[in-house]
C-alpha cells in the first residue's frame, strides 16, 4: 500500500524533528568545550594587551634613559677618538724614533 502525502510529510517532519532534538543534545557539549576557551583567549587577549603595555613604557624608558645618556656618551665617544688619534701619533713617532737609530 502506497504512503499518502500526509504519512510522508509526518514522517519526514518525524525524522527532521529527531534530528533537530539530536543537534539540541550537542550544543551543551559545544558550549561546554567553546565558552572556556573563548574565556581563555579573553583572558590571554589581556595578558598580550597588558604585555604590550609594559613593553610600549619600558621602550619609552629606555628613549627617555638613553636620552639622558646620550651626552655622556658622546663624551666618551670623543675621548675614545682622542686617545686613538694619541696612540697613532705616538706609534708614528715610535716608528721614527727608530728610524733614526
Amino acid at each position: 500500500m502506497p504512503c499518502t502525502t500526509e504519512q510522508t510529510l509526518e514522517s519526514t517532519l518525524a525524522n527532521h524533528s529527531h534530528t533537530f532534538n539530536k543537534i539540541l543534545e550537542g550544543v551543551p557539549a559545544i558550549e561546554s568545550t567553546l565558552v572556556p576557551k573563548i574565556d581563555t583567549l579573553r583572558i590571554d587577549k589581556t595578558l598580550l594587551q597588558e604585555d604590550h603595555k609594559k613593553w610600549k613604557e619600558g621602550v619609552n624608558d629606555s628613549e627617555s634613559t638613553l636620552a639622558t645618556l646620550r651626552p655622556a656618551i658622546m663624551e666618551v665617544d670623543a675621548r675614545i677618538k682622542a686617545l686613538q688619534k694619541e696612540v697613532n701619533y705616538l706609534k708614528k713617532h715610535i716608528k721614527n724614533q727608530e728610524g733614526r737609530s
